[in-house]
């Protein structure tokens, strides 16, 4: 016996005919199958049709099952105590036409999916096509289910772990002007890169004493420094990173006389706001190179004066307005990157 093939352009050939057809199917039915590999298994039913249908002028169960049948080239509706699934169909006047209401149904009676077919036409034969055709549907759709291959879920995507970058920096400053003349300090700092923000600096530089003397009298003077900065790069590769400096230290700057009669030790409160361009190289591993180049503006500019003998003021040493700074130092990267 030939098998003719159902598909939805046939149900929608057949409706346009004089039933308006509505869907109503379950998420997993009315999914689009991506590959086959071929049929499963037949699948039967058990056909429950409204024993009034007849009285109402409609089709009967022995001819909505041949018809079927003869669209399926199979005996696919069977009795109850064989079938996997039930088709129950329940027909409605309305004004105007008619109303069928198809469900599928499991082996245990759990909803499968539903149909609605309409029509407006005066006979309820104008159904008969319509339904059968949606029930071949139905038991096909399950056939083909059986043995549909969907492809995997997507893997959920993998976030790029989100790494705390550390770095610890040793080496020598370089200042003109805070204490006298070209001073060279010893400069410790650390930094932190929070996912998504700058790098921010914590940092503290030790200047050892100057002495500024004239005519045998002067003083001896000596710094300390802490601060904090934030340092963007706006270049950077696996070599290296190009960026700028921007922070605020404060700190002690201590003066004691040389020479004097009566010598004192003098200690101000040191501030300033500095900003500067930072290079840093690679050299091997977590180990890196830093260069710092910048200048200083201190907010308050100390002096440190002496009388003479012939009551003059002298000043030996007073911060200058702008001060040059640059700093080199190795790196040591918490955890390598």
């Amino acid at each position: 016996m030939a098998t003719t093939t159902v598909t939805a352009a046939t149900l929608g050939a057949v409706c346009s005919l004089g039933a308006v057809c509505l869907f109503v199917v379950d998420r997993a039915e009315a999914a689009e199958p991506s590959t086959s590999a071929g049929l499963g298994e037949l699948v039967t039913a058990h056909l429950d049709w409204e024993p009034a249908a007849a009285l109402k002028g409609c089709a009967t169960r022995d001819a909505v099952i041949a018809d079927v049948q003869q669209l399926l080239g199979r005996s696919a509706l069977v009795q109850r105590s064989q079938a996997d699934l039930t088709v129950t169909v329940r027909i409605e006047d309305r004004d105007p036409g008619w109303v069928a209401r198809l469900q599928l149904l499991s082996a245990g009676g759990e909803a499968r999916g539903e149909r609605e077919l309409l029509s407006d036409e005066q006979s309820c034969h104008a159904l008969d096509g319509p339904i059968a055709l949606v029930m071949a549907l139905m038991l096909e759709a399950r056939r083909l289910r059986s043995t549909v291959h969907l492809p995997p879920p997507p893997l959920p995507e993998e976030k790029d772990e989100e790494v705390w970058q550390g770095q610890a920096h040793a080496g020598l400053a370089v200042s003109g002007g805070l204490l006298p003349g070209l001073a060279l300090g010893a400069h410790l700092s650390a930094g932190l890169a929070p996912p998504g923000f700058v790098p921010i600096h914590l940092g503290v530089t030790i200047w050892p004493a100057v002495e500024h003397t004239s005519d045998g009298r002067g003083g001896s003077f000596s710094a300390w420094h802490a601060g904090l900065e934030i340092c963007p790069d706006f270049a950077s590769s696996s070599r290296g990173a190009v960026g700028i400096c921007g922070g605020v230290e404060g700190g002690v700057l201590t003066g004691t006389g040389i020479g004097l009669d009566y010598a004192h030790t003098l200690a101000r409160a040191s501030v300033q706001l500095g900003a500067g361009l930072t290079g840093s190289l690679t050299i091997a591993g977590p180990l890196s190179v830093h260069l710092q180049a910048g200048a200083a503006v201190p907010l308050h500019r100390p002096r440190f004066v002496y009388t003479g003998s012939s009551g003059a003021v002298q000043e030996v040493h007073r911060p200058w307005p702008v001060v040059p700074t640059g700093t080199l130092s190795l790196g040591f990267d918490v955890p390598p990157e």
